[in-house]
């Protein structure tokens, strides 16, 4: 090897990571334009006060007023909300700017896990890898000189998931994903989980479930499976202990694994079984903190939504919850006129249910295509 070229490969192994270094600098953009936005579309909500049911679940809830012994913040229905206001007592007493912070705080650590999964989920598509080489620039073809390319094809045969930093198709989904997650993070519906404090329930259980997700995901092909499927199933746990609308979580874990990690749903519950044994078990929570029995009965003295609402059947309320779905799903795309509680007509006929329920029927079987 004569002294041209030598200097030539090292002159290209020096320009190969200086390469890598700025696309390293850049993959810190996005997150932190994230957390910028978040901070200042909610930075007005921190002088706000105790409102509605922050006063019976904070000001007046004597659970929270000492973090130990937790034996009595752990024997309520959402032990970890309990235990979050125990902290924030604990940190400021009955001045909410705490209180703020932590609902803030959970929204942005949740906006961020979606920018990863929807960055990740991305990266392993095969319409937008076949995008970047349509247009001749394949993620192999922008590999420096003397690097393996990181883009590997797994093990169930689906596309590669093309994760080299400098390549079209990761820079493409790092934006993708982060208009994604900005609007999201910024959008008007997610006010009241955000600014309404005793709702850090409804944010706490959101950002749980992204959790899991994003660890489903870092967990396949990973050198580290075992640690981040336990993490799985430990958010997936916290977030059943926070609300039990989590209870479709392991579901759609399922349901996204088939769909972008697996061939088949056979091979998803063969190759995980575990896993999801795990994340099954979680279910089990809801009947150790009493949700499920207060969920399931008949009438619950302090329920004013739910099948166990006192001034409804169960029936009446199943029969609303089409025109409830619709009226979010239209505020989705176009956040007009919110508000706190609706104060919702209770649809007391299936005739009257009709329009709605086949207008939803048809948006899910349109999804579905």
């Amino acid at each position: 090897m004569n002294r041209n070229e030598h200097h030539r490969q090292a002159s290209a192994g020096s320009d190969a990571w200086q390469r890598r270094l700025r696309a390293g600098r850049r993959a810190w953009l996005p997150p932190l334009i994230l957390v910028a936005a978040g901070v200042l579309a909610y930075a007005n909500s921190f002088p706000g006060d105790f409102v509605f049911d922050d006063g019976k679940h904070i000001v007046e809830n004597e659970r929270i007023r000492r973090i130990w012994p937790p034996g009595e913040l752990l024997s309520c229905r959402r032990p970890v909300v309990e235990l979050s206001l125990a902290f924030n007592y604990a940190i400021s007493g009955l001045r909410p700017w705490s209180y703020h912070a932590f609902n803030l705080a959970v929204h942005l650590v949740a906006g961020l896990t979606l920018y990863g999964i929807v960055r990740r989920t991305l990266e392993r598509t095969p319409l937008l890898c076949s995008a970047a080489k349509a247009a001749g620039n394949s993620p192999e073809h922008q590999i420096p000189r003397g690097l393996k390319p990181a883009a590997r094809h797994t093990k169930t045969g689906n596309a590669p998931a093309c994760q080299l930093p400098t390549s079209p198709t990761s820079v493409s989904a790092r934006w993708l994903a982060l208009v994604v997650a900005l609007i999201w993070l910024v959008h008007p519906l997610q006010t009241q989980s955000v600014t309404y404090l005793i709702q850090r329930g409804e944010s706490l259980m959101g950002m749980f479930y992204l959790l899991s997700l994003y660890g489903l995901i870092r967990g396949e092909g990973s050198t580290r499976t075992v640690v981040w499927y336990l993490l799985t199933v430990c958010a997936c746990a916290l977030g059943m202990v926070s609300k039990a609308v989590m209870v479709s979580a392991p579901l759609m874990i399922l349901i996204y694994d088939r769909v972008f990690l697996s061939p088949t749903l056979r091979q998803a519950l063969r190759r995980r079984w575990g896993f999801y044994v795990g994340l099954a078990s979680t279910w089990g929570l809801l009947w150790v903190c009493g949700v499920a029995p207060a969920v399931l009965s008949a009438s619950h003295p302090h329920a004013t939504v739910g099948f166990s609402a006192r001034d409804m059947s169960w029936f009446d309320y199943a029969l609303t919850q089409p025109e409830v779905i619709l009226h979010y799903l239209r505020l989705s795309f176009w956040p007009a006129s919110l508000c706190l509680d609706y104060a919702w007509p209770v649809v007391e006929s299936a005739r009257s249910a009709i329009p709605a329920i086949t207008i939803l029927c048809g948006t899910i079987i349109v999804l579905m295509l």
